[in-house]
């Protein structure tokens, strides 16, 4: 159960604590809420996203319309990147287990 969504609605209307509790509550996955801004790069997205993926959790991006446009455009192409991904795995993340090759 990979999904991406978006929540639309006025400000102060609950959408992050709706997802918050979504996610933390009724289907027990971890939940990053991290506030966009204009500073944030593309190496603090791609952390975030490969974090939140390999641990199995949710992230929320709020205020992302705070994003430059460049930006925001590589992390559309890193999530539609993922998703296709996903969708090629069957939904599932399999983590390669350890070897001892190279040591």
């Amino acid at each position: 159960m990979f999904k991406f969504s978006s929540a639309s609605g006025p400000a102060g209307s609950g959408k992050t604590e709706t997802s918050k509790q979504l996610s933390n509550k009724e289907l027990g996955l971890v939940c990053v809420v991290f506030n966009c801004s204009e500073g944030l790069d593309l190496i603090g997205i791609k952390r975030m996203l490969s974090g939140v993926i390999s641990s199995g959790g949710c992230l929320v991006m709020d205020e992302i319309n705070r994003l430059s446009l460049d930006v925001l455009s590589v992390f559309a192409q890193m999530v539609l990147g993922v998703q296709r991904g996903l969708q090629l795995c069957g939904g599932s993340i399999v983590k390669p287990a350890k070897s001892d090759f190279g040591k």
